[in-house]
């Protein structure tokens, strides 16, 4: 009796085990079947929303690409070259430096400079070459020499490019109204990013570089210059090259640097009086440019925040999957 009490009892457990795996098993599967339909129908939703995030990734790099663009001046980079130069006999060097690399050099002298050399360095120099005119330190103290430069080149009728080759240390709101009521058209400025463009009143201004000894500070400005599409005066101290503390080496790379750039298409070399007319027209450009890029990222934002919608509510559907 108590052996078959014994067998009904394993019986029992036999079959509240065999039960209970089996339920353990349909609980497993089922959640299986739910995890596979969930598996299955986020696989189905994100295939639908896929259009939608590529054309939103297309968007953005559209957008980056409309910022970068907006961060430029203008379509193609400026290079200007200028040499500080007070004798004769250096004109020969300029001249054959701008024979080789094919740039039209502009003459910066310095409005201290004698009369007589003055005119005798204007006399020996192309035609063709600009004038720029250049004191330092400049001040009202010194605009006596500028005034009398001016009258200088207009007693035998040269023309002067209009802007004046204005050093960083000399920068200053009175220097820049001095410069105006001079009959100056703009002056050049110096800042860590290239730059160029025209004040309220008027007034244009761009980059430059002085070397006077060898260095890497200007290459990085002008790919600066390059990224930004600005324009850039770069003025070769003949002193130094004479002097020898800038050397040879050093220009003929740079010049190297300076032609590779200038033989893309969105780069050149170029005159003063290019640059000045473009720069004229620099206010009403820039605003026609900066209402065009605003509508285009205005209607951008709108296709981006639909976009955004739309992929929302596809994932949305998740939730009722969950």
């Amino acid at each position: 009796m108590y052996g078959r009490k014994i067998k009904l009892q394993t019986i029992l457990c036999v079959l509240l085990s065999a039960v209970f795996a089996c339920a353990l098993g349909w609980m497993l599967y089922t959640e299986y079947r739910q995890e596979a339909a969930f598996s299955a129908a986020s696989q189905a939703l994100k295939e639908e929303a896929a259009p939608y995030v590529t054309q939103r990734q297309a968007l953005l790099s559209e957008l980056d690409e409309l910022e970068s663009n907006a961060a430029c001046f203008s379509d193609e980079a400026r290079f200007m070259v200028g040499f500080l130069v007070s004798d004769v006999s250096d004109l020969s060097y300029i001249r054959e430096k701008a024979e080789t690399y094919g740039f039209s050099p502009v003459l910066v002298l310095d409005c201290a400079m004698a009369e007589t050399d003055l005119k005798q360095l204007l006399d020996a120099a192309e035609d063709q070459w600009e004038v720029m005119l250049y004191i330092s330190p400049f001040s009202a103290e010194t605009n006596d020499d500028v005034l009398a430069a001016l009258s200088c080149l207009d007693s035998i009728g040269k023309e002067h490019t209009g802007v004046f080759f204005l050093r960083d240390e000399d920068n200053s709101d009175a220097n820049v109204q001095l410069l105006l009521e001079d009959g100056f058209l703009g002056y050049t400025s110096y800042s860590d990013t290239p730059t160029a463009g025209q004040t309220d009143d008027g007034t244009v201004y761009f980059d430059y570089s002085f070397l006077s000894t060898s260095g890497t500070t200007v290459e990085s400005r002008v790919a600066l210059l390059y990224q930004s599409r600005a324009f850039m005066l770069i003025v070769f101290d003949m002193a130094s090259i004479d002097a020898g503390t800038l050397t040879e080496n050093y220009v003929t790379s740079l010049f190297a640097t300076l032609q590779n750039y200038a033989q893309q298409d969105d780069c050149a070399f170029s005159t003063v009086a290019d640059v000045v007319a473009e720069l004229s027209t620099a206010n009403a450009a820039q605003a026609a440019a900066q209402a065009n890029y605003q509508e285009q990222v205005a209607e951008i934002q709108a296709q981006l925040t639909r976009l955004d919608e739309t992929i929302d509510e596809i994932f949305g559907r998740l939730q009722g999957e969950a």
